[in-house]
Order: structure tokens, then C-alpha cells, then sequence
């Protein structure tokens, strides 16, 4: 079993910031919540990765995906941010703030999915 923390962090435009995975390993090429291993880790990039000013930060209940040889213990991290007021734009990895409720344009991995439609349902997108 591995574990991850999947960050949902959400702008006061109701979009949610997504990374492209890289092209190899697993759901390679496709678009996810940035992850981290432990709170700790969460913490980090919150304040190293995202200068946004922190609203709110709430775990959700861990959900499993079973892939063919492993399980992935997933910690939906629902982070609400204010805007960015330097308007920084992150380079090192390509990113994008998707708005909800529209149709997705991009790949991306089943569990991410029913994220995406469980937030559209909380913030009422």
C-alpha cells in the first residue's frame, strides 16, 4: 500500500490548481492534484510552491484506488486559497487553474475525476 496527500487547492474564482504528471510512472501524462507524501510535506508546499494566502485547509476521508499490483491510499487535502496578488506564474512544471463546472479538456486519472465532481458539489460549481 502506498499513501499520498493530493492537494485540491481552490482560488476565490472557484478553480482548482492542477500539474501535468510527468510522462513515465504512474497516470503518466495526465492532469492531477499536486501530491505530497505526509503533512508535513503539505505544509512545505503550501508555503514554498503556492504564495497565495491560506483561507482554509481540511482533510477529507481517505479513498483507496486499486491499481493491478498495488493499492494507493489517497488524503484529499481541500485547501481554499485567496487570490494570488503577484500574480506569479509557476514554471517548473506545466500547470493550470481549472474552473469548475466546465467540461474537462485534459486527461485526466479516474480518482482525480471524482475529486473534481465531489468539489464541484461542495463549492456549489
Amino acid at each position: 500500500v502506498r499513501k499520498t496527500h493530493m492537494l485540491m487547492v481552490c482560488n476565490s474564482d472557484n478553480a482548482v490548481y492542477m500539474e501535468k504528471r510527468p510522462p513515465t510512472g504512474i497516470w503518466g501524462g495526465l492532469w492531477s492534484f499536486p501530491q505530497c507524501e505526509d503533512e508535513n510535506d503539505v505544509n512545505d508546499w503550501l508555503q514554498n510552491k503556492l504564495p497565495f494566502e491560506l483561507q482554509s485547509q481540511t482533510e477529507w476521508q481517505q479513498i483507496r484506488h486499486t491499481f493491478s499490483h498495488f493499492h494507493l491510499d489517497i488524503t484529499p487535502v481541500f485547501i481554499k486559497v485567496g487570490n494570488n496578488p503577484k500574480n506569479i506564474v509557476m514554471e517548473e512544471k506545466p500547470a493550470v487553474w481549472y474552473k469548475m463546472g466546465q467540461n474537462p479538456d485534459r486527461g485526466y486519472a479516474t480518482p482525480v475525476m471524482n475529486l473534481i465532481k465531489k468539489l464541484e458539489t461542495t463549492i456549489g460549481a
